[in-house]
């Protein structure tokens, strides 16, 4: 019966031929003979090549690629090490599940270095991670916390602000900080981040706190992220990215002094008063096109960094 049936052509089977089906019952495991070909092309799982995205789970018809979950000893973790960074006020604190997701991506990355080695990311934070639809929260914080225990990460998927971040960590032998330039008028400027930054580099005296975003959504709705200034000192801003004609890299080197900064806007601010001044700084940025985000090292790297460029072939923006 199953091999006429398989063919499309069970029309053409007499009655005769289920008397011993009279009861409407079949043997099991005919569907063993059913399967010609699942698909025109079959994928093959890759363990060595696999970067646990668990996109592939999402996607697949069969449903055959099952993904494994944290363990509840891996989220607790995670979350550990979010409470040592930053306290958590009753007030504009992450709703819901909102922190419990910021611990489980600490400790899916985490997870990651051990498999791959690795030590530097960059997160697609959106739409990704931000969209309720895939997973609802702001993931600033998450970064800021990866960071600050050695997992350096760039967000917006920034690979070429991630490796700046690494040159810095190695360079300066303190964490970096990857920020956007927000204000650049006048005798200072401010870089600033939604909530990124690494407790660690937190203006001394001031208390590092976990919110929800400020900016995500109309702000007050998503956490999370972290809210501090950072330390003053003497900072160089960096970036790496490619030339304009694609046949190389370029790096942006801007020293400065950064100053005692207040909590004036929400997020991670810190104000840097350039050694060029605002207004090279700015026309630089300007009329060559650089990204919108940058690494912030402690001290001036200037001639760490010129030395690097020399040695890599990079071509150098100094603006001092």
């Amino acid at each position: 019966i199953l091999n006429p049936v398989d063919k499309m052509d069970g029309y053409s089977l007499p009655v005769s031929a289920f008397v011993d089906h009279a009861d409407g019952t079949f043997e099991l495991g005919a569907s063993a003979y059913e399967k010609r070909g699942v698909a025109v092309n079959v994928p093959k799982w890759e363990a060595e090549k696999c970067a646990q995205c668990n996109q592939c789970s999402f996607v697949c018809p069969h449903a055959t690629i099952r993904p494994f979950a944290l363990t509840p000893e891996e989220v607790a973790k995670g979350m550990a090490l979010i409470d040592g960074d930053l306290a958590t006020p009753p007030a504009d604190a992450p709703r819901g599940d909102q922190k419990e997701k910021s611990a489980r991506l600490v400790a899916a990355v985490m997870k990651l270095k051990e498999k791959f080695f690795v030590d530097t990311f960059a997160m697609r934070c959106w739409p990704e991670v931000i969209l309720d639809e895939f997973y609802g929260i702001a993931v600033c914080s998450t970064l800021g916390h990866l960071t600050n225990h050695g997992y350096l990460t760039a967000c917006e998927g920034d690979v070429y602000g991630a490796v700046m971040m690494r040159i810095g960590q190695i360079l300066s032998g303190e964490l970096p900080f990857f920020c956007d330039l927000i204000i650049c008028e006048g005798d200072h400027g401010t870089v600033w981040h939604c909530g990124a930054a690494p407790c660690s580099l937190c203006k001394p005296g001031f208390r590092p706190e976990l919110h929800c975003s400020a900016t995500v959504e109309g702000g007050g709705v998503k956490g999370c992220t972290g809210e501090f200034p950072l330390k003053p000192g003497r900072v160089t801003l960096a970036r790496l990215g490619e030339k304009r004609d694609g046949t190389g890299f370029r790096m942006l080197v801007c020293p400065g002094t950064g100053l005692d900064t207040d909590l004036f806007v929400r997020g991670t601010p810190l104000d840097v008063r350039f050694d060029a001044g605002c207004e090279a700084v700015r026309r630089e940025v300007m009329e060559n096109g650089w990204e919108h985000h940058y690494a912030l090292m402690y001290g001036d790297r200037t001639e760490e960094l010129t030395a690097l460029c020399r040695n890599l072939n990079i071509e150098m923006h100094l603006v001092k």
